[in-house]
């Protein structure tokens, strides 16, 4: 195995075509970057195992992590998208059975979704325990202590992002 990765060549790729110039954050971001496309490209695979979309697993484990019925709202605001994202979503996963709406029984004009029987068993069992290798990755290669180390510099990087964006 090599200690090298596609950044590392784009990075001196980047510094030949322009010399002299720092290629300052772009080594961070670009692996960031990387390493998403290749987490939604392993659970996009998970979920065309079962006819879904990621953006589907997304809402149901957003769900299974709430542990209760949500608002439309809350999981706009979880998953970053729009009100006609969601209710779409939410139209499919309750034609599959995986979600159900239900009245809000503190305000009768609001609705509540939940998972049903048949979500939670597909995010526990299925989802969860069948995870795509790269999933599995991050303890594979990481001691616990840089696994730590690692969700400490991204969450510092977020946070400061988040801040500046929000």
């Amino acid at each position: 195995m090599t200690d090298e990765d596609s950044v590392d060549r784009l990075t001196r790729e980047w510094i030949e075509a322009v010399p002299g110039v720092d290629p300052g954050e772009y080594p961070v971001f670009a692996r960031v970057m990387h390493a998403a496309r290749l987490y939604e490209a392993a659970m996009s695979r998970t979920a065309a195992k079962r006819g879904m979309s990621y953006r589907d697993i997304y809402l149901l484990m957003a769900l299974r992590r709430a542990g209760r019925a949500v608002t439309p709202t809350e999981l706009i605001d979880e998953l970053s998208i729009t009100m006609a994202a969601i209710t779409k979503r939410i139209d499919r996963l309750e034609e599959t059975g995986f979600v159900q709406r239900r009245r809000d029984p503190d305000d009768g004009r609001s609705i509540r979704i939940e998972l049903t029987d048949a979500g939670r068993a597909l995010v526990d069992d299925d989802i969860r325990a069948n995870r795509q290798r790269e999933f599995q990755v991050v303890a594979e290669e990481f001691s616990p202590e840089e696994a730590a180390l690692l969700t400490t510099l991204l969450r510092r990087l977020l946070v400061r992002l988040e801040g500046i964006t929000n």
